[in-house]
């Protein structure tokens, strides 16, 4: 889901898997982050594995100056600097 144009949410991505979902989601963030520095944080729910992967990816991408791994909501979650970018909650597990 992507917010940052505007009120509105719609989806950007869809994926059959979670670890592809997250693939595409540092793709669209390495789009609109390029060689920018990054304030990142990732908060999920009773999935660290997933939020450890996703944090891995993330630091291997980007240029990031804070990052925080929470576990307060029920979904996986990248936020970035400039919007929301969310994972579909229906993706399977690999």
């Amino acid at each position: 889901m992507d917010a940052s144009v505007g009120r509105l949410t719609k989806p950007v991505a869809r994926a059959k898997t979670k670890t592809q979902i997250m693939e595409k989601l540092v793709n669209i963030a390495k789009e609109r982050v390029r060689n920018k520095k990054l304030h990142a944080a990732i908060a999920h729910t009773n999935v660290p594995a997933q939020a450890e992967q996703l944090r891995k990816m993330v630091l291997s991408h980007f240029n990031v100056m804070n990052f925080m791994l929470r576990k307060p909501k029920q979904q996986l979650q990248f936020i970035m600097e400039r919007g929301l970018s969310s994972l579909d909650s229906t993706a399977s597990a690999d």
